[in-house]
């Protein structure tokens, strides 16, 4: 998953950064800063998006973002 496909996962659900934060558990900083390139995506924070978001959608929005 990129950062790309990470943010589209938001915007597609129409949340904010504090609302997807609560549903990954992390905070809306951390958000923010993988949003922008300043943490890493972590393999555990990808998880929990397939998790929260379910992994047909998830991978519908990461063909759209990736092309793949």
């Amino acid at each position: 998953m990129t950062i790309e496909t990470f943010v589209a996962v938001r915007k597609m659900r129409g949340l904010s950064q504090t609302e997807y934060g609560k549903a990954l558990g992390i905070s809306r900083g951390m958000v923010a800063c993988i949003e922008t390139g300043k943490r890493n995506l972590t393999d555990t924070t990808k998880s929990k998006v397939h998790q929260v978001f379910g992994n047909e959608f998830v991978e519908q929005v990461r063909r759209l973002t990736e092309g793949r």
